[in-house]
Parts: C-alpha cells; sequence; structure tokens
C-alpha cells in the first residue's frame, strides 16, 4: 500500500476522539467509550486483538509529589524540635523516592483507590516464519493537568521541585551531623522558606480534584499513529517480523505507567527474544524527537535501536534530533528489562514537552508532523525484516 494513501487518515482519528469522546481518565465511561473505539477501528486491520484487564490508580504520580512535599515541609518544623526525628523521616522520604523512582514501587500504592481499564493488543502476522517482533506502544489515557508546568513559566517551576525532591533532604542531613558549620548556618535560612513545598502541594491538590488535559500530542497522537499503521501491516506484511500494537490504557505517568508494566509482566518470556519496542509518547508538532536519555531514571535506551531510528529517519529526508528529557516514558521499563526500545517525542515552537498541560489540544498539532513518525516507524519495521 502506498504510505500516502494515509495522508489524512492520522489527524482524523485524533479529531474524532475529541469530537465524540473528550478526556479519557482511566476507569470512566470516556475510558469505556475510547476502548470501543480502538477495538472497532483496529478489528479489520489486524489478525488478532487480546485484551488485558488491570487495575491502577489515575493520580498515583499526583498523589506520590504531594506525600513528599507535606514530608519535607514536616521534615523542616520536625528539625526544629527534634533532629533526630527529622533525619529518620528523611530517611524514610528518600527511600521511597529511590524505590518509586528506580522500582516504579511506592509503600502505600495498596491503599489507593484503584480502577479498572484494559491493554489492547493489536497483532499482525508475518507473511512466512515469525523471526522478529516489533512492539508499537502509545497509551490512550490522558492525564491530570500538572499546575507546577505552567506553560507560560516554561520549566523553571519543574526545576524548584526537583531542588526540593533531591537536594532539599541532603542538606538537612549534613546540618544533623554538623560536618560543617556553614552547612548548619545554610539550613537555618531554610526555615524561612518553609512554606514553598506547602505551595507547590496547594497546586497538585488543584490538580487532583479539578483540571484534565485532553491530550492531543501526549498521546492520541501515538493512538493515530498506531491506527494508520495497522492498517498498512496489514496490506503490506512483513516476510519474517511480526508485528504487535499496543495501546496502554494506563500508560500515563500520573498512573505510574500501571499499563505497561502490567504488559511487561504479562509478556516477559515471549519479549525476551528478538523483540524490539517504539514508544510514541507524543508527537504532531515542530522538532521531531528521539530521545535517547530520561534523566529522573538515569535510563539511556537502546543505542542500536537508535541508530536504526536515525538511519531511516536520513533515508526519508526527515530531521530527527537527539533529546534528553527529566520525565520517564514507556520505553524505561522495557529498558530496564533489557528489551531494546526507544521512543519518539515532538517539541513545539518553544522547544517545549506539552505534557499534561490544558493546551494539549487537536489544533497544535499537523499531519504532515504526524506522517513523519509514522513514515519513519515503517521504515525501522522494513529494515527490521531485511535483516
Amino acid at each position: 500500500m502506498d504510505k500516502k494513501k494515509n495522508e489524512h487518515r492520522i489527524i482524523k482519528t485524533i479529531n474524532e476522539i475529541y469530537r465524540d469522546i473528550g478526556t479519557r481518565v482511566p476507569g470512566g465511561e470516556d475510558d469505556q467509550k475510547t476502548q470501543e473505539y480502538i477495538r472497532k477501528v483496529i478489528a479489520n486491520s489486524t489478525d488478532e486483538i487480546v485484551l488485558e484487564d488491570l487495575s491502577c490508580f489515575p493520580k498515583q504520580n499526583i498523589y506520590f509529589l504531594n506525600f513528599l512535599f507535606i514530608g519535607y515541609s514536616a521534615a523542616l518544623f520536625i528539625y526544629l524540635i527534634s533532629p533526630l526525628f527529622c533525619f529518620l523521616l528523611n530517611v524514610f522520604l528518600l527511600a521511597n523516592l529511590l524505590l518509586f523512582r528506580f522500582y516504579n514501587l511506592e509503600m502505600f500504592s495498596y491503599l489507593l483507590p484503584k480502577v479498572r481499564t484494559k491493554n489492547i493488543i493489536g497483532k499482525i502476522k508475518a507473511n512466512g516464519e515469525s523471526k522478529n517482533k516489533i512492539i508499537f506502544c502509545a497509551n490512550f489515557d490522558s492525564p491530570f493537568v500538572a499546575h507546577f508546568r505552567f506553560y507560560c513559566l516554561k520549566n523553571y517551576p519543574a526545576l524548584i521541585i526537583k531542588f526540593f525532591t533531591y537536594f532539599f533532604p541532603f542538606v538537612l542531613f549534613f546540618n544533623f551531623f554538623r560536618l560543617f558549620s556553614w552547612f548548619n548556618s545554610i539550613t537555618e535560612y531554610f526555615y524561612l522558606f518553609a512554606f514553598i513545598p506547602v505551595i507547590f502541594f496547594f497546586f497538585h491538590s488543584t490538580a487532583i480534584f479539578f483540571d484534565k488535559s485532553f491530550g492531543a500530542s501526549n498521546n492520541l497522537s501515538g493512538v493515530a499513529i498506531l491506527h494508520s499503521l495497522s492498517q498498512y501491516f496489514q496490506e503490506n506484511r512483513l516476510d519474517n517480523t511480526e508485528i504487535w500494537l499496543l495501546f496502554s490504557g494506563a500508560g500515563n505517568n500520573g498512573t505510574a505507567f500501571s499499563g505497561i508494566n502490567y504488559f511487561i509482566k504479562n509478556n516477559l518470556e515471549q519479549l525476551k527474544k528478538n523483540t524490539s519496542v517504539i514508544n510514541i509518547a507524543s508527537g504532531g508538532e515542530n522538532n521531531l524527537c528521539l530521545i535517547e536519555k530520561e534523566r529522573e531514571t538515569l535510563t539511556k535506551n537502546n543505542t542500536k535501536l537508535g541508530k536504526k531510528a536515525v538511519k531511516a529517519a536520513k533515508k526519508l529526508n526527515i530531521e530527527l534530533f537527539p533529546h534528553e528529557i527529566q520525565e520517564s516514558t514507556s520505553a524505561t521499563f522495557f529498558s530496564w528489562e533489557n528489551i531494546p526500545a526507544v521512543t519518539f517525542t515532538s517539541l513545539d515552537k518553544n522547544s517545549l514537552l506539552r505534557y499534561d498541560l490544558k493546551e494539549d489540544l487537536p489544533q497544535y498539532l499537523t499531519e504532515d508532523k504526524l506522517q513523519k513518525i509514522y513514515k519513519i516507524c515503517i521504515e525501522m519495521a522494513l529494515m527490521t525484516d531485511e535483516k
């Protein structure tokens, strides 16, 4: 099938969901409608559809940050009374932070009320013997608005949060041990700013109860591209490569990627064998980027697969920029299991990610930019099948 036949199909999918469904918080009625929509549109373009039923908490990441901010504020005031208790509280908070960031574990997650959603996996068989597997991945849930990333303020509020999350407890530790007298003086000044984590807690609390992002770029763009890929590969089957299309109902950062982790755990044995994962985190805006490193978890995505993406883009005369981000993406969790994975994303005209924002709407996306990711994905699959 000529790739040009899909020229208007990608943005059409995004606009249909925007018009008929809207936001898609896991467990809600709109989540159910989105699941039905995806199953309907890929029914004729896949050989098999597998449903994975799972539970998640849609606001888990937001609640976790709130928990940290309250804990740090409490540690500041407790220090005035008992440095020892302040030290122990910080040890507890940092243990939670490290477990969550590097192992995706949270001590109190079992206390949070869960909702049910689904992963939808469309499979397209190879023409001959299947020697390789490519998984194209996107999430269809939309996030809650993260107020600390006010678009007009760019990245500065997020940097302040990183400071309080990682650096501030260590200052208290140094003060507790009194290794250097000037550390003790610095910490005294921090008492004056004890209200700052509380302010951030307020912004996060408003996100918990109110605003939702439509998530056009993050990540209906990926859903729409996967839909078009299913149509292409159904009509142009690869000789020795099987195609899986993973639509995750809890693949957003706010859900702690519950759907992605469930998929990996449920299919790990199959994923270990000649599998490549191409995750589409966002698309449709100005600069198309390949995520090389995710700083928050110190994760470096697969270099060999990344080079293949760059080679495919060069062959198609498409600019593909290497990029590093603070946040995790779905590729993180595949990389942790040594499954080759890369992530595509796009930046807006200000070179920022339009993640978790009210402004993440279809009007900012263009068909031409969506087509670029679509074409690179096809070229990467063809290169894999030639091996």
